[in-house]
């Protein structure tokens, strides 16, 4: 019988043209994130060929901030990403994220998260 690590802490992807710190602990949505290096396939397609410089993007129940990220990526120095997360963990991986990930990441608004509404 095989065993499994699990690693608590969240562990960095370089997911294409961003970055994003996942926790493998979320199966749902880290785990696979992690797995294939893409979320939602579908949704992904359409958010890249809909995105363009300069545009501002909204991200309600952001997450981990797949969406954010790649929204950050997409729309340039001239756009800006305002992501929300109720959840108190992602929350704060979102808060971190915007502070220590990088460029693109900077593009995300602050405060990023807002936790315990």
């Amino acid at each position: 019988m095989k065993r499994f690590v699990f690693i608590r802490r969240p562990v960095l992807l370089k997911l294409g043209n961003f970055k994003l710190y996942v926790r493998l602990d979320d199966w749902a949505i880290g785990g696979r994130i992690a797995l294939k290096r893409s979320y939602e396939a579908h949704v992904t397609g359409v958010m890249r060929s809909l995105l363009r410089p300069g545009m501002v993007v909204v991200d309600i129940g952001a997450d981990m901030g797949y969406y954010s990220l790649l929204a950050a990526s997409r729309v340039g120095n001239s756009g800006k990403v305002m992501a929300f997360e109720p959840g108190t963990e992602n929350a704060a991986l979102l808060t971190y994220i915007a502070r220590y990930l990088g460029d693109c990441a900077r593009k995300l608004s602050q405060p990023l998260a807002r936790a315990g509404l």
